[in-house]
This record gives C-alpha cells, structure tokens and sequence, in this order.
C-alpha cells in the first residue's frame, strides 16, 4: 500500500508551552487530549465548546465537523494513515458509533478538508476500506498559523481526466510565482486521492519522489497527444523553476540513478542535435497504459528505415546455379502460410521459431537487393538498421540504441499483420572477431554490443538478416546464431550472359558472350554500365551502341585498365 506523501511531523501539543499565536494549533491539542478514552460521551461536545466554536470559526465549518477533522489531524502526527478504526480507538467506542457520523466526513470531503482515499491490494478488495487524507493546502495554513484557503475539492476523476489535470498544473502555473514544490504537493494530493486507479496505485507504491510520478504523467501526455518523444532537458526546465532542482534531476537520468530508468518506464535517446537527449517510455511503460485502457501514438521511427513491402519497385535477379536453390527455399519459407505452419511446428517440439540468415559474399553480388525481393514478394516490411547509426560518440549510448533496435522491433511484429524483415545492412563492424584484449572503453563497448546482439539472437522469434562482405572476419559465436548461411558468388559466365542480355537486350548474344568473357564483373557493376547507357541516351538523344557499351566497361574498371582484346568481329 502507498504512504500518503504530506502527513504531519510536529510534536505532540504541550498546552503549557504553546504560543498564544498558535491558537489553532492549541485548539486542536485541547480536542484531541480532552476526546481521548472518552467513549464519546454526551458532554464532551459542550467540555470542548469554547475551542470547537473558536475552530469552527477558522475553519468555517460546524463543531461536529471541527470535533472530527481536529481527531484526524492529532492521529497523523501518530500515523501516516487515519481510518474509522483509529479513531473509534482514540475515542474508546464502538466504531458503529463513529459510522453514524459518516455524513460529517462526508461533508468535509465535499468541503475539501479531506479525501477518503481507498487501500489498494488485498484488504482493499476484501473490506473495501479507506483512510482519511488531509488537503496539503489545509495543512500549510495550520502549520503557519494564517488564515484558511481557499482549499480544493478533489474530485474522483477517470485516468484521461485525471493525467490532463495533472499537466495542466504546470501549465497553467503563474510563471515564477508558484514554486514547483507547491505544485507538487498538489499533484500529490491527487496521486494519493486516485489510488484506487490500478495505474496511480503502482506509480505510487514504486515511485516514491512525487517529481518522478509528475514527470512520467508530464510525458505521457505529450505523448497522448501526438508527441512520441520530448526533450529531456527542455522537459526538466519545464517543471523545475529552481535551476539546482533542475540539473539534480537531469543528472540522475544521466547516471541512470533515476527511479524511472530503473523501473524500465523511460529510456533516453540521443537527440539530433549535439549533446542533446529525448526521453521516451519504454515498451513497459507503453504496454501499461494501453492496459488500462490509453490509445497512444505509435513512437516515431525513421522513414528511411522503415520499408513496407509496396514500396519496393519489382527487379529481377539472376542467380548461381546453387544460390538460386537457396533464394527458392527462402522464398517458399517466408511465403505466408508456410510461415506459419514452420512457426507452429517448432513451437511444439520447443525449438526457436525464428529464422536468422547471414547473406555473405564479395560486394555487388546482390545481398541488399536480395532481401528486398523477398520482402516485395512475401509481402513482408523491412527493418533496416544502418549499423553506423549505432556508433554513437556518447559513452554506454550504443549499446542502448542496440537494445531499442530488438525492443522497437518486437513491438513492430506485434502490431503487424505480417511478420517483419529485420535487417542489418553491412553488419561487419557488429559481428566481427571480439577483441580478447580489451585496451580502450571503445572495445569494451563493441564487446558488449556484440555480446547483447548474441544474447538476443539466440532465442530471436522473428525474421532477421544480416549481409556482409568480409566473412573471414565473423566471430565463431555468430555463426550458430544462423541458421542460414548463404554465399553469394560473382555471377558465373552463363549467369553474366544473361545478365547483359536482360540489361541491354540491343546487343547479340555474340556481344553478350564477348562482354562477359572479357569483363569479370559483379552484378552491381553490370547495373552501373546498364544505367550509364540510360543516362548517354537521355543526354545525347541517340541510342547507345556496342562501342559505347565497351567504353563503359572499361571506364568501370578502377585498377588493370588494359586494352580490351582485339577480335571481335562487328556484324
């Protein structure tokens, strides 16, 4: 159960010693000293007359309503939570006797002196019992001896109403006027009022600053209301007038001391600009609110690397007579229904169901591309993941970036109707030798990727590929994370033959042999001489000819420019 965050701690009321400027304060001492074990009786009301008609007048309120609220004011200094029960105790009587009074608690609850704020957990479930909450503002003015506020009924409001009331605290603040403690204390007030809401009871009972309870309700409504991320910084000075308070709460979140990076509600982001950084909520945090019933916007992710599978213009790919087998049997595994039914299979015999496949080979022989065809054709979005994104110059920054990267897309493949491809583009610099000698905080920081992309690999449900051109290089560990393996090759002479003859169908099958016998390209290469010819027809206005295909080639070649041999005969 949480612990109401504004009870009293002064010292029991010595009559004696009490300055006649406390008057309320001495008043509530006679109530309480006099009241007790005293089972109630008839005369006590008339014993106390004097100080219940002085307090009735403070308080604005009848003697009956003075009599109780002083009881609960006397019983906080003893207890962080007041209920019938201890005030029947105080009293000595039957705690019926204290339920026929019910309407005056209810009246000052009406009156905002007090809220009735329900238990949370079993006993709540079981006797649906409350305890008697003071109004902090109540409180202030009694302490300080000055005259009574204005104080504020707390209504019972729903989660959406009671989040926006929360934010609008420090919107509507009169700029410096208001210390953000004073807000606090009232945003408190209504944490502790709503602890029957399953959502509030657990901020309360694992938050235990009120500033982190404001801040997580603060971001969750700009999220509500469109905004995924918010600037921490700018966030804190938001709330925070006192510039000490400020950067205290900002280095917390830096050292990941703060109790909402510690219960896995916010994880920071770097910003796009400089050394800057976005708070976000968690999947935790997300999945929470969307159980008790809060709609959020999906958190904003790169276009560029987000792929849907429409957008990926149709290209055919000739392959090596053993590549094709594998890219076939892709295929067929990634097609919907057979998907399905191998996820289904392997779940009942315990095996991991997800497929995990290294594309490997020199560059240029269609890896990428590859893994976009099969996206295009089973009908599945790309995850693409630009491995230098997460070379983050911030120290520990990289290894959070690859986490959110398995976090962002499991939360994908949730809201999916199809599997999604994860991809990382490239991956030599991620799945490379671990260095055994770890001489510099940046090699402990590529040994600790490595080791959280192991860790995540090895029971991964998902689709993921990996492509990269230096295979010598792998670290042995990876290579029993895949369950595929597949080499790409240069395309053999009968495969570039095709290839040209797709390309630039202009030229003979005579001229397509004599091309690929002379130049050993890559496919991506080819693709470079197939879109010089575009671009030379577009420029010149004329159709390109075998002789400027050749020069092409040849322009193509960085290293070993020799002349092309002397032989072919141009029909």
């Amino acid at each position: 159960m949480s612990q109401p965050c504004n009870t009293f701690a002064f010292e029991t009321i010595k009559l004696s010693k009490v300055n006649t400027e406390k008057r309320v304060l001495s008043s509530i001492g006679q109530v309480y000293e006099k009241s007790e074990g005293s089972k109630f009786d008839d005369d006590l009301l008339k014993i106390l007359k004097e100080d219940l008609s002085f307090l009735s007048e403070y308080f604005k309120i009848s003697d009956q309503e003075s009599f109780f609220l002083s009881l609960i004011i006397g019983l906080n200094i003893k207890s962080d939570t007041v209920d019938y029960e201890d005030i029947s105790k105080h009293l000595g009587c039957n705690p019926m006797k204290i339920l026929l009074h019910n309407n005056i608690f209810e009246n000052l609850v009406q009156k905002g002196y007090i809220d009735k704020v329900r238990y949370s957990g079993l006993s709540y479930q079981l006797s649906r019992r409350f305890f008697l909450r003071l109004n902090p503002d109540l409180i202030e003015a009694i302490m300080q001896d000055i005259p009574i506020p204005n104080v504020e009924h707390i209504p019972h409001l729903k989660l959406i109403e009671l989040f926006e009331k929360l934010y609008d605290m420090n919107e509507k603040r009169d700029n410096d006027n208001e210390l953000t403690e004073i807000m606090l204390n009232k945003a408190a007030h209504y944490f502790e009022s709503h602890n029957d809401i399953e959502i509030v009871a657990h901020l309360n009972q694992t938050l235990s600053d009120i500033a982190d309870r404001y801040i997580f309700v603060y971001v969750v409504w700009k999220v509500l209301t469109g905004n995924g991320s918010t600037d921490l910084g700018y966030l804190i000075n938001e709330i925070f007038y006192e510039k000490h308070t400020a950067v205290r709460k900002l280095q917390s979140f830096a050292d990941g001391s703060n109790a909402l990076i510690i219960n896995d509600l916010f994880e920071l982001a770097p910003s796009r600009f400089g050394n800057e950084s976005d708070i976000e909520l968690t999947q935790k945090a997300r999945r929470m609110l969307q159980d008790a019933g809060l709609k959020l916007f999906q958190q904003k992710k790169n276009s560029i690397d987000l792929i849907a599978s429409d957008s990926i213009s149709e290209k055919p790919l000739i392959y090596n007579r053993e590549e094709s087998g594998h890219i076939e049997m892709l295929t067929q595994l990634l097609a919907g229904d057979k998907y399905l039914e191998m996820q289904q299979r392997l779940n009942s015999k315990n095996l991991p169901a997800g497929i995990t496949v290294l594309l490997h080979g020199a560059p240029g022989t269609g890896k990428t591309e590859t893994v976009m065809q099969l996206a295009r054709q089973c009908g599945r979005s790309i995850f693409k993941v630009d491995i230098s994104n997460t070379k983050s110059v911030w120290f520990g920054q990289s290894e959070k970036l690859i986490k959110r990267i398995f976090t962002d897309y499991r939360q994908l493949v949730s809201e999916s109707d199809s599997t999604p491809i994860l991809l990382f583009n490239e991956a030599d610099a991620i799945i490379s030798k671990r260095k055994n000698n770890q001489t510099t905080s940046v090699d402990q920081t590529e040994n600790t990727i490595q080791n959280i992309i192991l860790d995540e690999l090895e029971n991964f449900e998902g689709i993921f590929f990996a492509t990269t051109n230096l295979i010598n290089n792998i670290d042995l560990a990876f290579e029993r994370r895949f369950l595929f393996k597949i080499e790409f090759r240069k395309p053999e002479p009968g495969v570039k033959q095709k290839i040209w003859q797709l390309k630039l169908p202009f030229l003979s099958e005579e001229q397509c042999r004599w091309l690929t016998e002379q130049f050993n390209f890559s496919g991506a290469q080819m693709e470079n001489i197939y879109r010089k010819c575009e671009m030379h027809e577009v420029i010149q206005g004329i159709s390109v000819t075998f002789d400027n295909v050749i020069e092409f080639c040849k322009s193509e070649l960085l290293f070993d420019k020799k002349e092309v041999k002397i032989g072919f005969c141009k029909q």
